[in-house]
């Protein structure tokens, strides 16, 4: 696994060789983006997690073909129109992508099979995003020019308990936590003398 990505802040990074990455004393988290990346294959599978713990994917063994370099990046905003949601659809301050090239650097864009990911969140996520039901929480990719959810689906859920959701999906994509806002409609007020 390794660790790489735009700190916004410096601080002493060591490295140890292998599936991990140390990070020693000084190194705290900031404005910017993190990602993990993890490689995978036809005969195994693989997770990773952002670094900040709100995001992990799985893998399960067969999700592809070919060794396949995945990569997890947190962002500190979503690179893509915050305002094509349909609706009282709100993003929840909860955003990453996740990127996938094969061993020649090609990118990949599907899977042969789901992977999972699990979102953890705080309650200050979504309610300083004007949200105002958690239990209508749900996960949006980016596809076809707007932001699309990705529950109900088998294998899904959204525990409000645990603040945790879970997701199936089979593309790379950029992802978001969403949820719906109340809207008060204002009608005029007509009086008949």
């Amino acid at each position: 696994m390794t660790l790489n990505g735009t700190f916004g802040q410096p601080g002493p990074i060591g490295e140890t060789q292998g599936a991990s990455m140390t990070l020693r004393a000084g190194f705290w988290p900031a404005a910017g983006t993190l990602s993990v990346s993890i490689l995978i294959g036809p005969g195994q599978g693989g997770s990773a997690t952002t670094p900040n713990g709100k995001v992990g994917v799985a893998f399960p063994p067969g999700a592809t073909d070919d060794l396949t370099w995945v990569t997890l990046t947190q962002l500190s905003a979503p690179d893509v129109n915050r305002q094509a949601m349909a609706g009282d659809v709100t993003l929840a301050n909860v955003y990453y992508r996740l990127d996938a090239t094969d061993a020649d650097g090609i990118p990949v864009t599907s899977f042969n099979l789901p992977f999972t990911m699990t979102i953890h969140y705080d309650e200050s996520d979504w309610q300083h995003a004007g949200l105002t039901d958690e239990s209508a929480l749900n996960l949006a990719y980016w596809g076809n020019g707007q932001w699309q959810t990705l529950l109900p689906c088998a294998g899904c859920g959204l525990d409000t308990a645990v603040n945790e959701l879970t997701a199936l999906y089979d593309q790379t994509a950029q992802f978001a936590l969403v949820g719906t806002t109340e809207r008060t409609i204002y009608l005029p007020l007509i009086i008949r003398k």
